[in-house]
């Protein structure tokens, strides 16, 4: 049968104790006000964690370190509008969901290809009745291109996984 941990009569804890959890007490309570009044975060090593007033968490690891975010997690961070002409560029540093209405023939390239697992997804709706036809180029492996149709108003999502090197196509959509 479990019996309760008895402490000796005279048990005082230490001076040093006592410091210690004064000091991590008064630590806990400055950073809550930092938080509060603004921002607060935390350094170590070379890895930064910063809180914003707004609710945001900024992590960013030692170089080559990996993050992890436990929790709720939103996959998509950003939603970037890509600019419709002859040659469209993707930049893993803008974000993992974009958007395009292309107004021709265009060719996707990726300027930086994400972190190995990352996934890159393009939203492309149609506008206008003339088919336009995707390529998808420099640190793209597709299925080959996407030929959007000649219905206005039409939506194809294509999704690409990142080896580390390279963009590999996961899926696409028919027309929705």
């Amino acid at each position: 049968m479990n019996q309760p941990i008895r402490l000796p009569r005279a048990y005082v804890p230490s001076l040093r104790t006592t410091l210690a959890v004064l000091v991590i007490v008064a630590a806990l309570a400055a950073f809550a006000v930092a938080v509060a009044f603004g921002q607060a975060g935390v350094r170590t090593r070379g890895a930064k964690i910063l809180i914003e007033k707004t609710g945001d968490i900024s992590i960013t690891p030692v170089t080559g370190k990996k993050a992890t975010v436990a929790g709720q997690f939103a996959p998509f961070s950003t939603k970037t509008a890509l600019t419709a002409g002859a040659t469209v560029t993707v930049s893993s540093t803008t974000g993992n969901f974009f958007t395009l209405t292309p107004g021709e023939d265009e060719t996707i390239n990726a300027t930086t290809v994400g972190a190995q697992g990352q996934v890159l997804i393009i939203k492309v709706t149609t506008s206008g009745t003339t088919s336009r036809t995707l390529t998808f180029g420099t640190n793209f492996l597709s299925a080959g291109t996407l030929a959007t149709g000649t219905t206005s108003g039409k939506v194809f999502q294509i999704a690409f996984l990142s080896d580390g090197t390279t963009y590999t196509e996961l899926f696409r959509t028919g027309a929705l």
